[in-house]
């Protein structure tokens, strides 16, 4: 996202967002899978680190990949899509589509804002 910073992680020798992407399960809906180790080999990781919902998990909230599936003309964050042209074949502007993605991206923050460690500990107290 446009106001968003890139993660980086010395221990995965690589940026969060690269980690995620890089994720892969041997098989279908195991929780067990590889990613891009610092050596640039593949070693054990989990497999719902995989891809955006991944990296929001693992940013807590704080960065959200944006897709865009050029050959469908659709933007998406999180698993929500957003057609770039209406109903009406008219490409949406920008304005709105920055809008839509704000407000998706801020429903997954809050989902994963109390996952948030000093949060945890602030409810405790």
């Amino acid at each position: 996202m446009e106001d968003e910073e890139s993660w980086e992680d010395s221990s995965l020798g690589h940026g969060i967002f690269t980690y995620c992407f890089s994720v892969r399960s041997d098989v279908p809906f195991s929780l067990a899978a590889e990613a891009i180790q610092p050596d640039n080999t593949y070693g054990p990781s989990i497999s719902i680190a995989g891809g955006e919902l991944g990296c929001s998990l693992l940013t807590v909230g704080a960065q959200n990949p944006v897709l865009y599936w050029n050959g469908c003309g659709e933007i998406e964050i999180g698993k929500k899509s957003l057609r770039i042209f209406d109903d009406d074949g008219n490409l949406r502007s920008l304005q709105e589509v920055r809008s839509w993605l704000k407000m998706e991206r801020d429903k997954i923050a809050e989902v994963i804002k109390p996952m948030q460690p000093h949060r945890l500990i602030e409810r405790r107290k």
